[in-house]
Formats: structure tokens, sequence, C-alpha cells
């Protein structure tokens, strides 16, 4: 299986400015099997859905969303809907996004057995717990995550990281 995971087109304004048909065909002329939108809005997602399958590529939807933790730091999160009423969820965040209500991670997990919630590394908090040598923080926060994947990117700064084991 070959496809792409972590996709922004032109509805994500500011942060990319590919076209969602460019974006489909690309990933058609790549010969992948499945390919994601992970705007931070849900407004290309119809389209995006209808060109995939248009295309015979399985469509993943998904939102990047940014949620304060507990103690109000704020982190970046990729959350995908497994399922139907998981895609209902995300609809349903992303509305309140656009309300500009502030949402908090716990609200998010209570709802994750519909969804694939991938925390992104660089810049969260836990980064910030490693990168202070607050282990026991880390621990504690990575225990209470329970189900959520943490996404570490092969372009992140590794010099962070090796500097502070």
């Amino acid at each position: 299986m070959r496809g792409f995971l972590y996709g922004q087109t032109e509805y994500t304004m500011f942060n990319n400015t590919i076209h969602l048909d460019d974006y489909v065909a690309l990933a058609k002329k790549s010969g992948f099997d499945y390919l994601s939108i992970t705007d931070t809005n849900l407004y290309g997602h119809y389209k995006f859905y209808t060109k995939c399958l248009e295309n015979n590529i399985k469509p993943v939807i998904g939102l990047e969303i940014t949620l304060a933790d507990t103690d109000g730091y704020k982190s970046k999160y990729l959350l995908y809907a497994k399922n139907n009423i998981g895609y209902k969820h995300l609809l349903k965040l992303s509305s309140l996004v656009s309300t500009g209500k502030e949402i908090i991670l716990d609200e998010v997990i209570k709802v994750s057995n519909d969804l694939i919630i991938i925390l992104v590394f660089e810049g969260s908090y836990l980064e910030r717990y490693l990168i202070s040598n607050s282990k026991d923080l880390l621990i504690e926060s990575i225990n209470r995550l329970g189900n959520i994947y943490i996404g570490y990117s092969y372009t992140n700064r590794l010099d962070k990281l090796i500097n502070n084991e």
C-alpha cells in the first residue's frame, strides 16, 4: 500500500497552495492507493472524497487541529476518521474551531474510539517536557494520552533531543 497521510490543500489558507485536482492527479500518477486531506477545516473534504473515488484512490479524511492540554499549553494534533461516526466528530470539531471555541484535549479523547489521533511532536508540550528534562511529566503525559499516537517527523531537529539525553 502506498499513499500520503499528511496532505494540506488550498483550503488551508496561507499554509499550502496545492489545488485539490493537482493533488489527486499527482497521487494517481504516483500510483498511490490512498491519500489524505488534513486541512485545518473540512471545506474541501467532499470534493477531495469524490475526486479520490473517481481515480480509484482510497480517501482518508482528517483534520489538523490545535488543542489545549490541561495545563493550557497548546499542541497540534492530526485527527483521522476511522468510520462515519468519526467523520461526524470531525465535522463537529471543525465547526467549533471555526466559531473560535477553544477545544480541550480531554474533550477529544472522549470520542477517540472513532478517531485516530496523532500528536505532532515538534512544538508540543511533550517536546517541551523532554527538552526541559521534565522526564516525570513526560512519562505521566504519555501515559495519560492512552490511545493517542505520537507523530515524529524526520524533519524535526534531532539536535534538540540528542543534546538532552
